[in-house]
Order: structure tokens, then sequence, then C-alpha cells
């Protein structure tokens, strides 16, 4: 079988019970008379001196990271020519 005859095989549509139905009609129903809990929070955004803080750790972080790969770098390439000269 092809996908497409899979999908719509497993998207078939379903009947509800009548006992569903009348549940989910009377509940919708109360909500839409009281209001149905249309309460809305929104979160306080984060403080200004936080965000700074933490973009600052983050870029530090990110700063020794490349240094310890650099001097990482430098120390393996040195050992590996132990005569040669730098200069």
């Amino acid at each position: 079988m092809n996908l497409a005859g899979r999908v719509k095989g497993a998207l078939a549509p379903v009947n509800p019970s009548p006992t569903f139905k009348q549940e989910l009609r009377l509940e919708l129903s109360q909500k839409a008379r009281h209001g149905g809990g249309r309460e809305v929070v929104v979160a306080s955004p984060a403080p200004y001196k936080e965000v700074v803080i933490g973009a600052a750790i983050g870029s530090a972080v990110a700063l020794l990271g490349g240094v310890a790969y650099l001097v990482r770098n430098y120390l393996q390439n040195r050992s590996h020519h132990p005569g040669r000269v730098h200069s």
C-alpha cells in the first residue's frame, strides 16, 4: 500500500457517540455563558540586567573554549615537531 493510502486509512473520520456530543455541547455552552475561563496570564519579561549577565557569561564561555582549542592545537603541533625552531 502506498503512503497516501496508509495516511487515508489512518485518518479515517470517526463518529463520536451521542453521549459525547451531548456532553461536549453542554460543556461548550456553559463555558460560553460563564466566560469560558478567559483569564490570560502573561509572564513578565526577564529583567534587562539578568539578560545582559547571561549573555556575557555565554560569550565568556565561548571565548574560553576558543582559546583552549587554539592552545591545544599549538601544543599538539609543537610536540609533533620537537626539533623545529619556532620564531
